[in-house]
């Protein structure tokens, strides 16, 4: 008997490996150590700790705002990778951070002892190329997920009732991956209030205190994020969001609403039937997926389907898609001749959705190659292909030592990337129709005065950002409220949402900023006469 149960338990981990392979081989086919987005801004931290001259100030790099969030655990991952191989590999960066995945599998496995074979199509969903495949600083969100749910399986844990020392370290580092593990703070409270473990409580609350306090000591907000004084009056578009969001790993925009919804309808029904009690891995894995939904939708709605649909928020849509496989077969614990039906249908179900993800990655796997060789090179040639602050961050690591990617050989010409490079429009013409200050903001409203078609040229552009500067003063697009909160110099606004807040469109536009950035000595706009 104890031969066969370790000749299944085997089975089970072979048959889990299949969706490990796949995933491998699909990172093996995209491989490249060419950064993209926030891998520069990570890559940054370099430049930062090599002129830095205490410990003080290597201290607060680390820890410093990466947007809203505190990604410590990348940065000293990276720093890790860097004196390993004594150079900066991005691709080291990506296999570490897709392991969390297989990690995050074994976990579930490890709470499905009435149902172990459940396993296969828990496996097929999670280790999927749906999150973060290829994006080597995106790590921070698959971290954040895989510490979170490590405490709390911990924190439920039989072996941790007198010193639960794992659930505590877990929650931290998943705080400072990228702050999703707060979520975790208030949940693992209420497992400690239900087990009346009233003591430990306290000294939790007192540990979430100090942790808060550590956490937005000098904290800054940033601008650029969704105001909750329109959340009410968007609350539609929020939903959706939050719809599209909870259902992102069904690949199509109607899809993920319907997916999304069923996902909520599911998650009452298993509250409902007090499924808690029978798998409390599972329930509080839920409820922090839920809770993560939640949360980003009412920070980020205003970004539109797009966002919700992105792939760096996938992960918690695969999370809940684990939770669903496992909850949906147990609801039908009292008809086992109906539970075979519902498990092979699983099985069909998370297998062809993993090879979707699979085939869609493999299609034309030398594309984003491409794409990505055209940009190094387009930098090489041109300074350009990145934007200011990404061009500024890797001329500083080539100067520094730490990195610089040649190509083998040329892909295009520099005639080819002069015509890429040109902008859409040279000129922009302004002007400022009212202005008026409430009590802590100002309001601002003005006309673009270029030619219809160029309106239209800039309304194609993804990203349409306002820049505030003083003219005086020296620009500097590494010194803006994204990537140093407390800078001084310069403020960056996106014009789409600030119209969307004001309900006007191109060629009018609007905006408000907090009136306090104009009493920066570095910003004045104009003098106010208060």
């Amino acid at each position: 008997m104890l031969f066969a149960s370790y000749f299944r338990k085997q089975n089970l981990i072979l048959l889990c490996c299949i969706p490990t392979l796949f995933l491998a081989f699909v990172l093996y086919k995209n491989f490249i150590n060419i950064p993209t987005g926030d891998d520069i801004y990570v890559l940054e931290m370099f430049n930062l700790l090599k002129d830095a001259d205490s410990w003080e100030k290597k201290l607060s790099i680390l820890f410093a705002q990466h947007n809203e969030h505190r990604i410590v655990i990348t940065r000293l991952f990276a720093l890790f990778q860097y004196h390993l191989c004594g150079y900066i590999d991005l691709r080291w960066w990506l296999i570490v951070g897709n392991m969390c995945l297989i990690f995050m599998t074994w976990l579930f496995f490890l709470n499905l002892k009435n149902s172990p074979w459940l396993i296969i199509p828990v496996a097929f969903v999670l280790i999927c190329p749906a999150s973060n495949t290829f994006y080597a600083m995106q790590n921070a969100n698959l971290f954040s997920v895989v510490f979170s749910l490590a405490s709390l399986h911990f924190s439920l844990s039989e072996q941790e009732k007198k010193i639960p020392l794992f659930t505590f370290l877990f929650t931290l580092l998943a705080i400072f991956s990228n702050g999703g593990g707060f979520i975790g703070l208030v949940i693992i409270s209420g497992v400690f209030f239900f087990q009346k473990r009233y003591p430990l409580l306290a000294f939790w609350l007192l540990f979430g205190v100090l942790i808060l306090s550590g956490y937005f000591f000098n904290y800054q907000k940033i601008y650029r994020h969704s105001s909750w004084h329109f959340l009410f009056e968007q609350l539609p578009q929020a939903f959706q969001f939050l719809l599209a969001f909870l259902g992102s790993i069904a690949f199509l925009p109607k899809l993920t609403l319907i997916t999304g919804a069923v996902f909520i309808g599911v998650g009452l029904y298993a509250f409902y039937r007090h499924y808690y009690l029978q798998n409390p891995f599972v329930f509080l894995c839920l409820i922090y997926g839920l809770s993560m939904a939640g949360l980003t939708s009412m920070t980020r709605y205003e970004h539109g389907l797009s966002t919700a649909l992105s792939e760096r928020y996938a992960i918690y849509s695969m999370l809940l898609a684990a939770c669903m496989v496992i909850i949906v077969y147990d609801l039908f614990e009292k008809h086992i001749r109906y539970q075979k039906y519902v498990y092979g249908a699983l099985c069909l179900l998370s297998v062809s959705l993993n090879l979707k993800y699979v085939t869609l990655h493999l299609r034309n796997p030398e594309e984003r190659k491409l794409l990505l060789e055209s940009k190094i090179e387009n930098y090489h040639l041109n300074n350009s292909g990145f934007n200011c602050l990404e061009i500024s961050t890797l001329n500083k690591l080539t100067k520094n030592g730490f990195y610089d990617y040649q190509l083998k050989k040329p892909i295009h010409s520099q005639a080819y990337y002069d015509s890429l490079n040109r902008p859409t429009v040279e000129r922009i013409t302004v002007r400022i129709d009212t202005f008026y200050q409430s009590q802590e903001n100002l309001h601002f409203r003005g006309t673009m005065l270029n030619a219809a078609s160029q309106i239209e040229a800039i309304n194609q552009i993804h990203h349409r950002l306002i820049v505030i500067h003083h003219n005086a003063t020296p620009f500097d697009c590494t010194k803006n409220e994204l990537t140093a909160p407390q800078n001084n110099e310069t403020v960056i606004l996106d014009m789409e949402l600030e119209n969307n807040h004001h309900h006007v469109t191109l060629p009018t536009f609007a905006f408000s900023v907090p009136k306090n950035i104009f009493s920066r000595e570095n910003i004045p706009l104009f003098p106010l006469n208060e």
